[in-house]
Order: structure tokens, then sequence, then C-alpha cells
């Protein structure tokens, strides 16, 4: 499900309260590494401000099919299908653009 967050942005809910939980269990980490690295604490940070820095966290060191993977894993069930077929037909263009053009025999 949909709700907006902060500006009109359109937040999947599911997937902020994981990244608030998991904020909420590793606080005094979280806490740490943005205190180390910007001198400043998760304390004054907005709602989106928090489950955007946990995101980057997470996300940290891997790379784009990692992070796809991540978001998948995050997604709801609706979203998770929309992500599948958009996969599926990128995939699907791929392989056609690999394709002699009709009338040519393959190579």
């Amino acid at each position: 499900m949909y709700g907006t967050c902060g500006g009109g942005v359109q937040a999947p809910f599911g997937s902020v309260l994981a990244l608030y939980g998991w904020a909420a269990d590793n606080w005094n980490r979280l806490d740490g590494i943005l205190i180390y690295r910007t001198g400043k604490g998760i304390g004054g940070l907005t709602g989106p401000e928090l489950v955007n820095v946990t995101y980057a966290h997470l996300t940290d060191g891997r790379d784009l099919k990692q992070v796809a993977e991540f978001d998948m894993q995050l997604a709801p069930p609706e979203k998770k299908t929309e992500m599948i077929d958009k996969q599926n037909m990128e995939a699907m263009r791929q392989l056609q653009a690999m394709m002699p053009p009709p009338g040519r025999p393959g190579v």
C-alpha cells in the first residue's frame, strides 16, 4: 500500500516500516556510524531522512544487482510483481536485439 510521505512522495509503507524496524533494532550502531561520518547523530533526523540513511547504510557497498535484490525484499507483493514484469520485459528486449532480422538465417 502506498501513501503520502513528505512533499507528496509516494512511499511503500511496508518497506518504510521494515527500514524503521531495522533502525530501531540497530539504533546505536547507525547513530555511531552517522556521528563518525558526519559529526551529527540520527536524533535530529526527520522520519524520511532516517529511512533514507538506513537504506543508504544497508545498500552501501552493494552492486546494482544486489541493490535490486534488496529492493525486491522490501517491496510489497503488488510492487514485486511489477518489478518482475519489468525485469522480464527487459530480458525479452535484450533477446530480441540479439536475433537476426526476419528472413535472414541465423549465424
